[in-house]
């Protein structure tokens, strides 16, 4: 049986999270930046995948150490929002093995940005893969765990019903989608990953800060 509140102690945790993710998007904007290319243009937000900014040289044959590590510290705090996910969460079984699999998907993230393509390719591609395969395990067994409690608000459904739907279309896209070793399926691959990827982010921002609030009011209230 739940307890009476979800775990308030993880607040703090939260405020956390949402400053990783609003430094996700300025690390990774720093990573582009930094990215030299070729030696006539930088970074393609239409054309180069995230993965691009991690590796060790450009496919211009550049050394990009400047982007490789802010790739690296982008993408470093993904496991942290599931750790407190699990604290805010009562349901053991579903909101455990939610959290796991969020774990799962945010250390494989790290290791995409710890395996460069132009050096590990397949097990880069590995990774990759799984990390969006166990967030979308992450989102289903949220969602479920979140509609058993009717203690959390409705809207945190929404939220991870929302994950859920928009990973499993990427994971579709990405197994059946078109071939990026073509200039049209290159740039649809792309803005593919660019949309799930920063929805993510937001998403997880909105969730964050929701949570915080939520739980910092069940502590005020005493």
């Amino acid at each position: 049986m739940p307890s009476a509140d979800p775990n308030p102690a993880g607040a703090p945790l939260f405020r956390c999270v949402a400053v990783l993710c609003l430094a996700f998007v300025v690390l990774s904007a720093a990573a582009m930046l930094a990215y030299p290319g070729d030696a006539t243009a930088g970074y393609s937000f239409l054309h180069d995948f995230f993965s691009d900014l991690g590796t060790t040289r450009t496919r211009g044959n550049l050394p990009n150490l400047a982007s490789m590590v802010l790739f690296i510290a982008a993408v470093s705090g993904i496991p942290l929002f599931f750790f407190g996910f699990a604290r805010f969460l009562d349901d053991s079984r579903l909101a455990l093995a939610g959290s796991l699999c969020g774990l799962a998907a945010g250390l494989a993230f790290i290791g995409v940005a710890a395996t460069p393509w132009n050096l590990y390719l397949e097990t880069h591609m590995a990774f990759m893969r799984w990390a969006f395969i166990a967030f979308l395990a992450a989102s289903l067994l949220h969602s479920v765990a979140i509609w058993r409690d009717p203690r959390i608000p409705r809207h945190f459904l929404g939220v991870f019903t929302g994950f859920a739907l928009v990973l499993a279309a990427y994971v579709g896209l990405m197994y059946l989608g078109p071939s990026t070793h073509t200039p049209d399926g290159r740039e649809i691959q792309v803005a593919g990953q660019k949309t799930i990827v920063y929805l993510m982010v937001v998403g997880i921002l909105w969730q964050a800060r929701a949570a915080q609030r939520l739980q910092l009011a069940r502590i005020t209230r005493g």
